[in-house]
């Protein structure tokens, strides 16, 4: 009678082991992806959020486009560089986070005749694209 009770508890406990198993192999534990649309490399100083995140989103493989989660954690403006870093995080429903930093040129004030004399939109942001690939995983 015992061994059969322990052979009746070890295949419960082995079915249970693999059911928990299946399930966390199935559990998303991708970050999205923050992809930049624009080729952007510059930024007038002073740039509001709304233009930094013109062009860019954010895409999950399981959950598609979850570019209502994108936020600018940080802005840091480098004046002695002439550089703007700006820290973009994106989430999924299940909480993995994605973060990349991109690093803009800084337009100065003195400068934006020459831009805007060279980009016809009038826009913040102007020509080619800088950017870190690193995502990382919270």
């Amino acid at each position: 009678m015992k061994k059969a009770l322990i052979i009746v508890f070890v295949i419960l406990s082995v079915g249970l082991a693999m059911a928990l198993g299946m399930a966390w192999m199935q559990e998303d534990r991708e970050a999205p992806q923050i992809i930049f649309n624009q080729n952007t490399e510059a930024v007038r100083m002073g740039a509001d959020e709304d233009t930094l995140l013109r062009g860019v989103t954010a895409y999950d493989d399981q959950e598609g486009d979850v570019s209502d989660s994108l936020k600018i954690e940080s802005i840091y403006e480098d004046s002695v560089a002439h550089s703007v870093t700006v820290t973009y995080v994106a989430k999924d429903t299940n909480n993995n986070v994605a973060k990349v930093q991109k690093v803009y040129t800084l337009i100065q004030e003195d400068d934006s005749e020459e831009t805007d004399a060279s980009n016809d939109s009038n826009e913040s942001i102007v020509g080619g694209a800088f950017s870190t690939d690193e995502t990382l995983e919270n």
